[in-house]
C-alpha cells in the first residue's frame, strides 16, 4: 500500500492569495510560495545555461539567486498590476543575467576551461544518478582535474562575492535549517519533505515548521541588508 501522494503546490491565481500571506510574514505561505514558482526559478534558470553552457556550473547558486531576487522583492508584489507567475518572472529575467556577466567577469577562467568543467560536473551529477556508471573523468588529463579544482574551489567564494548578503544570511541559518533550505529550493531537483525528515529522522511536520522558520529568518535578513545597502547609499 502506497502513502498519500503530496498535493500538488498552488499554481496561476490560486498564488496571489498565498502571495499576499507570504508578505505579511507567513512563514508557511512563503514556503508554499517557493514551492509553487520553483519550476518557473529553474526553467529560467536552465534557459540560461542553455545559451551560455558555460554557465552549468553555477546553475544551483543562480537558483539560489532567482531565490534571493524573488524574496527581496516580494514586498512590491501587487495583484492589481500582475499576477505571481508574471511578477516573478519579471523580477528575475533582468536579474539573472547580470549575476551570470558577474560570474564570468570575476572568474577570470577560459570559456573552454568551464565548458569542460561544466562537463564533469554533469558526470558528477550522472555517476550519483547510478553508481555504476563509467567513470566518464576517469580518462582525462591534468587539465580536467584542475580545471574541476578550479570549479569546486570557485564556485562558493565567486557566488559570495557577487551577493554577500545572500551568503551571510544563509550563513546564519544554523545548519540543519541551511540543509532543509538548500535541499528544498536551492537543488536543481528539490528534496520533499518527507525524503529529508527521513534523512534527518524528523517527521515531515516537524521539516515543514523548520523550513517556515528558516525562510522567514532567510528574508528578514536580507530585507535587513537591503535597507542598510540604501541607507549606506544615500550617505
Amino acid at each position: 500500500m502506497t502513502g498519500p501522494t503530496a498535493a500538488a503546490p498552488p499554481s496561476g491565481a490560486a498564488l496571489v492569495p498565498v502571495a499576499l500571506a507570504a508578505q505579511a510574514g507567513d512563514g508557511d505561505a512563503l514556503a508554499t510560495l517557493l514551492e509553487g514558482v520553483g519550476p518557473l526559478l529553474r526553467r529560467e534558470v536552465g534557459r540560461l545555461v542553455a545559451r551560455r553552457p558555460a554557465l552549468e556550473v553555477f546553475r544551483e547558486d543562480l537558483i539560489g539567486e532567482a531565490v534571493r531576487v524573488l524574496l527581496e522583492r516580494l514586498p512590491r508584489f501587487d495583484p492589481a498590476r500582475s499576477g505571481v507567475v508574471t511578477f516573478t518572472a519579471t523580477s528575475i529575467r533582468f536579474a539573472l543575467p547580470r549575476a551570470a556577466r558577474s560570474l564570468a567577469a570575476m572568474i577570470h577562467v577560459p570559456e573552454a576551461a568551464l565548458r569542460e568543467a561544466s562537463a564533469l560536473a554533469a558526470a558528477e551529477r550522472e555517476r550519483a544518478r547510478d553508481p555504476d556508471a563509467p567513470d566518464a573523468a576517469a580518462d582525462e588529463d591534468d587539465d580536467g582535474g584542475d580545471c574541476l579544482a578550479v570549479r569546486l574551489e570557485a564556485r562558493a567564494d565567486e557566488m559570495a562575492a557577487l551577493r554577500p548578503d545572500l551568503a551571510d544570511a544563509l550563513a546564519a541559518l544554523d545548519e540543519r535549517s541551511h540543509e532543509i533550505i538548500r535541499r528544498r529550493f536551492l537543488a536543481e531537483r528539490p528534496d520533499t519533505l518527507d525524503a529529508i525528515g527521513a534523512d534527518l529522522g524528523l517527521s515531515r511536520e516537524r521539516i515543514r515548521q523548520l523550513e517556515a522558520r528558516a525562510l522567514l529568518a532567510l528574508r528578514r535578513r536580507l530585507e535587513g541588508a537591503r535597507l542598510e545597502a540604501e541607507i549606506n547609499g544615500a550617505r
